[in-house]
């Protein structure tokens, strides 16, 4: 009789680069619904923008295996994301030797395995006019070459940069066409890597010539002469780009997605932090209001608001039901989704995720239709713009109460304030004159290779109080916006590296090549 299994279960997901486009769907959705996420800790920004990393202490992949393990005997369901592709790469092996011991049930979602892989992202597309024969080879052994000498046997090799030359050399040799395309790519399927076109004839020295050394791998067909033509994911605007972004609220706009597009990843720093009120009465009071019925209209301006409003409603037990009766105002789409996933569907929305916005759809008191005139208002210790003024001019009575404070957040980790300081970061996109001030202050002044996105000329003008220069204005003030001529900024970047024969455009890179040289 065999043991039970436990409640939990591990889904082992493989992803064998930084673009998580290559998860299936069953893997997003098992990422999602995890309770436990663990990954390799080179995934850890990956993974980041899509689920909370829980810590682990150790990196080696036993270790990782035993904290899914002990994850899983607590009840939790767990997603263990590791490098490679759970086919020809990767820990997966040497983790199911320690779950197998541990009873404990598993799924595991593999991928396209980055040796079948690298010729699409580096643009040598297999033409099945042109290919009837594909083969992997390690670059280092033996073969019989005579078998890989048609111009329709298409190789993929992998090995050192050093063995895929001499391989080369050895297959033309053999009597393979010295002229037959090839590319060797580096660091493939992630945002550092690099392709470089060659033929057969000349990879020696080509290599040679480029200085490349390390892992690699090669594609070896008539498609790898189309790269040029082909080639979609190195020539992505902002290719292989780390934004910071300090944040001192939740965005409408998904700016990870949007900066993954053009081939950038973005990490978020929080440059404010938000706590409950030091005096807890008026909280109090209002949540007493609204259980009574003192309010005809309730308005949020702001996730937080609902939030701390919400917290204040379970310490007594009530729901949304708490809010029958009582019309609710709300601006910015986050407040707007956070008041639905709790049942409440506002009755008025600012069309432009402001203050103002909300202010001008604001109707006129009308004392015979409105059974009372008292609107409340829950928001930040320090208000930059209030609607209390123009809702008194329409003829209401506004109650504005603290329902939370917001201070200055702590320092980000070293790792971040050192890559800040040293440019390690390619652009900081700033969306507000505080962000500045507060990043500089909790983490320090971002290197001056480091391009400066700033959303509009308030923005700009703290950036350049603070000794920095402003790469990136965009016409209209919006985040949109803002990201565009980023976008932009890093597409003439690209242009100009091309036209000058370099290979990369990335200016941490290039600062990193400037001190070499």
């Amino acid at each position: 009789m065999t043991a039970a299994k436990s409640a939990g279960r591990i889904s082992f997901i493989a992803l064998p680069d930084c673009d998580l486009k290559v998860l299936t769907i069953g893997a997003l959705e098992a990422i999602k619904d995890a309770n436990t996420v663990i990954v390799d800790p080179s995934l850890i920004e990956v993974i980041s923008p899509i689920a909370n990393v829980s810590e682990v202490v150790g990196e080696q992949a036993s270790e990782l295996a035993r904290a899914a393990v002990a994850a899983v005997k607590e009840g939790h369901d767990v997603a263990r994301i590791f490098l490679g592709d759970g086919i020809l790469r990767g820990s997966l092996s040497e983790e199911l030797s320690i779950v197998n011991r541990s009873n404990i049930d598993f799924e595991i979602y593999p991928t396209i395995p980055v040796d079948f892989a690298v010729g699409f992202y580096a643009g040598a597309m297999f033409e099945p006019s042109k290919t009837d024969a594909i083969h992997l080879l390690d670059a280092k052994d033996s073969y019989d070459l005579g078998n890989y000498l048609g111009n329709k046997t298409a190789l993929i090799l992998r090995g050192t940069t050093n063995e895929i030359g001499r391989f080369a050399n050895d297959l033309v040799a053999a009597g393979r066409s010295a002229s037959t395309p090839m590319v060797l790519v580096q660091n493939a399927m992630t945002l550092d890597q690099r392709s470089y076109r060659m033929s057969l004839g000349d990879a020696v020295d080509q290599i040679k010539a480029y200085k490349l050394q390390g892992p690699a791998h090669a594609v070896i067909s008539e498609s790898a002469g189309h790269v040029e033509r082909n080639s979609w994911f190195e020539t992505k605007s902002l290719f292989g780009w780390k934004v910071l972004l300090p944040k001192t609220k939740e965005f409408s706009l998904d700016v990870t997605a949007l900066l993954a597009k053009a081939g950038a990843t973005c990490t978020q720093v929080p440059t404010l932090s938000v706590e409950p009120p030091r005096a807890p009465q008026q909280m109090e009071k209002a949540v007493h209001g609204i259980v009574s019925g003192r309010y005809q209209w309730l308005v949020f301006t702001s996730p937080h608001a609902v939030r701390a409003i919400k917290v204040r409603l379970d310490e007594y037990g009530l729901d949304a039901r708490a809010f029958s009766g009582i019309r609710i105002g709300a601006v910015g789409a986050d407040t707007v989704g956070i008041l639905k996933e709790i049942g409440i569907n506002p009755d008025l929305i600012s069309p432009d995720d402001t203050n103002a916005g909300l202010a001008n759809l604001w109707p006129v008191f009308d004392q015979f239709h409105d059974p009372m005139n008292r609107v409340l208002i829950p928001r930040a210790d320090v208000a930059v713009e209030s609607l209390a003024t123009t809702l008194t001019s329409l003829g209401w009575e506004v109650e504005e109460i603290t329902a939370f404070r917001t201070v200055r957040a702590a320092p980000p980790a070293p790792a971040i304030r050192d890559a800040i300081k040293s440019g390690g970061y390619d652009a900081v996109l700033f969306s507000s004159a505080s962000t500045v001030r507060i990043l500089v202050g909790i983490a320090g002044k971002p290197h001056p290779t480091t391009v400066i996105a700033c959303i509009g000329e308030q923005t700009a003008a703290a950036a350049q109080e603070m000794g920095l220069t402003v790469d990136v204005l965009p016409e209209e003030p919006t985040l949109s916006a803002t990201i565009e001529a980023l976008i932009a900024h890093g597409e003439k970047l690209r242009l100009a590296a091309v036209e000058n024969g370099e290979v990369v455009w990335r200016p941490s890179v290039k600062r990193l090549t400037r001190k070499r040289s």
